[in-house]
């Protein structure tokens, strides 16, 4: 289909594939205290860790036709977790917090209220890297 339509278009219909196939995979649960919705979104977000940590690996970062890795990573955390603190923002932090540190890079310090500060702000600093923010 990349031939077909334009960078914006597929763009567009990327991230509305991503979010219909995480709502899939997370249809009919009965929300953040469901242990199965905690397990289904951990897997998700397994999923996108994985796309940044290849992507930085390889230096792909895509954004072209497809979302920057770190923005795939926070959309299910927004999306699906509310306001309130969940594991997946914490397990997300530490593994792309240990992947920084194993690679060199210095993740940017400062105090955060949440574990979702903390990953946003190493996403920013990811999408900095990349050239992208």
């Amino acid at each position: 289909h990349t031939g077909l339509v334009s960078d914006d278009v597929s763009l567009s219909q990327e991230k509305e594939a991503d979010i219909a196939a995480a709502e899939w995979v997370l249809d009919g649960l009965a929300g953040a205290r469901d242990m199965r919705f905690t397990k289904r979104i951990l897997s998700i977000v397994n999923g996108m860790l994985f796309l940044n940590i290849y992507g930085f690996a390889r230096g792909t970062h895509c954004g072209r036709r497809h979302p920057f890795n770190y923005d795939r990573l926070m959309m299910p955390i927004l999306r699906f977790l509310g306001t309130e603190a969940h594991i997946a923002e914490s397990y997300a932090f530490a593994v792309l917090s240990l992947y920084m540190q194993v690679t060199g890079r210095a993740a940017q310090t400062g105090q955060f209220e949440t574990f979702r500060d903390a990953l946003e702000s190493l996403c920013d600093q990811l999408a900095a890297e990349a050239g992208n923010k």
